[in-house]
């Protein structure tokens, strides 16, 4: 990046020179030689990076930039996965500890979801009688497409 900065300041301080020895040599009879050498002058400045192979500027920061960047995009998504997940399992859980304690029951859940954010699994413990359990389970498989086969009651 200094390598960039010094090349555009060496172009600009050389434009700048010529310049002021144009504007000085106005009218002369010298003043197309003058031209002529200003740009031979400010092309070699310009070619120098060519010409000069060894000091062409290093933008390896470019790409270390790039690479930065791609690893914090993967991170910002596994982080908004995670927090998607934890939403929806949350969201899911109230919801079945609502359903149970509307029917006097006194449980904890927890619901475990697929790649794709869907419920697949619902832990389930706490005492409840077998009445209530058949009428939550068919409500978790048709409410929420948990089958009963994925439903584990503990307690």
């Amino acid at each position: 990046m200094i390598e960039l900065r010094q090349y555009v300041l060496r172009i600009v301080s050389g434009a700048l020179v010529c310049g002021i020895l144009l504007g000085c040599i106005h009218g002369d009879n010298h003043e197309t030689l003058l031209r002529m050498l200003c740009s031979i002058f400010l092309a070699i400045l310009i070619m120098e990076p060519i010409l000069n192979i060894d000091q062409i500027p290093d933008f390896t920061f470019v790409q270390d930039a790039i690479e930065e960047g791609q690893q914090e995009a993967q991170s910002g998504e596994a982080m908004a996965y995670q927090e998607t997940e934890r939403i929806i399992t949350s969201y899911l859980e109230t919801y079945i500890l609502d359903k149970a304690k509307r029917k006097g029951a006194n449980l904890t859940a927890e619901i475990i979801l697929d790649n794709n954010h869907l419920p697949v699994q619902a832990i389930l413990n706490g005492s409840v009688t077998n009445q209530v359990k058949l009428e939550l389970s068919d409500i978790i498989a048709s409410d929420l497409g948990i089958s009963k086969e994925n439903q584990l009651w503990t307690g």
